[in-house]
């Protein structure tokens, strides 16, 4: 349908052949708690966008999505 409306596929950013994943990443950060009076330390969690993703028939991409999955 695409090559009939003259776009060709091998002409475009990866990004828009493939799609792009969307996951999030914990870290840790250290802040005062006021009710203990004391410094702690606490997980938060931030969105990462993957805009280069592997062919995920490849061993590259087997092991991306494990680590994806894995991740929690």
């Amino acid at each position: 349908m695409l090559f009939e409306r003259e776009i060709n596929l091998g002409t475009l950013p990866a990004w828009q052949r493939k799609g792009i994943i969307i996951s999030t990443e914990k870290y840790e950060i250290s802040g005062f708690n006021p009710v203990l009076g004391k410094e702690m330390k606490y997980l938060r969690r931030k969105v990462i966008q993957n805009w280069e993703i592997p062919n995920f028939k490849s061993e590259e991409g087997m092991a991306f999505l494990e680590k994806l999955i894995n991740r929690n």
